[in-house]
């Protein structure tokens, strides 16, 4: 049994202790109210996944979010903040669709246009982002979301060219389709070749990349890089690449080529015509690695975020969020205007260019109007002359006049159509 004196002693340890704790207890919860008003979309919070939205890097590193935000504020979202991933491949938009409603997030995952097509097909993505135009394959393939090259599948998002970058102090200033597709093929290894010096070192994008396969449509002629080619995975790790070696060459989406040397493609005549990567030479063809940025969806999408977004993106809000993210407005300006961009083909072609093989498996996005062919010259039946009395009887008792074998005369009847077959 403790003395009396110990025993007011002892009391007031407890009471101490017990005010520490209270104490304690209001420190966390004042810190934990601090954090909640400082982000008030916690992630680390129960939410609902309301949008979801695969593929290509190039739209989707920077442009998507561009448009996303403004967006989800338009819709009434609250406290709305941009959340990346640990890896950097995605990102979260998180926010409150009503003040006093539970938090939700729309996610964006960088992948390629193959991966969010196959995405889109598993029900994992409402849309996808693509840096090319889909293939007859994967139409074929994904053809239960609906036609995917028909207008209530295909949305084009925006225009955009593949540009060829050097080092910034790198002297050459234009290279022909040839020598590029020299250079990547390994044929030319040194800059002396084209007017430099010092070996070329080469920088491509991964193989499934939208932009990889329009240069390798367009330049390469659909032939393959050597295994050891060093790739890329996105645009930014690409050209920060090239920005640190003197002496390296690579493709990259036009938006992405920094402080870079943008090469202008040369036609390789005496007086050379250069063609660089402008809204003109985008807008009309001429430049030869021109292509469109597409979103694509299931013909009837069940989630109505996504034909909000779509109309949001490709109206005159949206396509000023393109244009200042240094990309070509698709929608604001005539459709006539465009060119067409036929698949698969090694380049571009204006509007004035020959009408697409009958192969083709998609339309050009502003048709031309369709040409007529000309009728079929009718052969004259031939004519009973006097002569004929003196035809011996059993010819003259044929009921039809004789066709003779096609000659070089009747074969020019029907001339072939003007231009290139396809």
């Amino acid at each position: 049994m403790r003395p009396a004196s110990l025993r007011p002693a002892a009391r007031l340890a407890r009471l101490s202790r017990a005010a520490l704790a209270v104490a304690l207890a209001g420190v966390l919860l004042a810190a934990a109210s601090l954090a909640d008003a400082a982000d008030p979309a916690d992630v680390s919070g129960p939410r609902d996944t309301v949008l979801r939205v695969h593929g290509s890097d190039t739209i989707g590193a920077s442009l998507m979010g561009e448009l996303l935000l403004p967006f989800l504020q338009a819709e009434g979202w609250k406290d709305v903040s941009r959340v990346p991933s640990s890896g950097g491949t995605s990102y979260n938009f998180v926010g409150r669709p009503s003040p006093a409603g539970k938090r939700a997030s729309v996610y964006v995952e960088i992948s390629d246009p193959e991966s969010g097509l196959s995405t889109l097909d598993q029900g994992f993505a409402d849309l996808t982002m693509s840096s090319r135009r889909i293939r007859p394959a994967e139409v074929r393939q994904f053809s239960r979301l609906g036609d995917l090259t028909s207008p209530a599948c295909e949305h084009v998002l925006a225009l955009d060219a593949v540009a060829v970058i050097v080092n910034a102090i790198n002297p050459i200033e234009s290279l022909t389709r040839q020598q590029l597709k020299d250079i990547y093929l390994r044929r030319v290894t040194s800059w002396q070749e084209v007017g430099g010096s010092g070996p070329i070192h080469l920088y491509a994008r991964d193989a499934k990349s939208g932009t990889h396969a329009t240069f390798q449509a367009a330049i390469l002629e659909d032939e393959d890089l050597p295994p050891d080619a060093p790739r890329q995975p996105d645009n930014r790790s690409l050209s920060d690449a090239v920005a640190a070696d003197p002496r390296g060459i690579g493709v990259v989406a036009q938006t992405f080529a920094g402080n870079n040397r943008v090469v202008a493609i040369s036609d390789g005549k005496p007086q050379p015509r250069l063609t660089r990567p402008t809204a003109a030479t985008i807008r009309n063809g001429e430049y030869p690695m021109s292509r469109r940025l597409y979103l694509y969806t299931a013909a009837a999408p069940e989630n109505a975020l996504v034909g909000r977004f779509l109309a949001f993106a490709r109206g005159a809000g949206g396509q000023a969020i393109v244009t200042n993210n240094g990309f070509i407005s698709a929608v604001t300006e005539p459709a006539s205007s465009l060119s067409p961009e036929p698949t698969p083909a090694p380049t571009p072609a204006p509007i004035s260019a020959s009408t697409p093989a009958a192969a083709e498996v998609r339309p050009s996005a502003s048709p031309a109007p369709v040409a007529e062919m000309p009728e079929r010259p009718r052969r004259a039946r031939p004519q009973p002359t006097p002569a004929a009395t003196t035809t011996p009887p059993a010819r003259r008792a044929a009921s039809k006049p004789r066709v003779t074998p096609t000659t070089p005369a009747a074969a020019n009847e029907d001339p072939p159509p003007a231009g290139p077959g396809g």
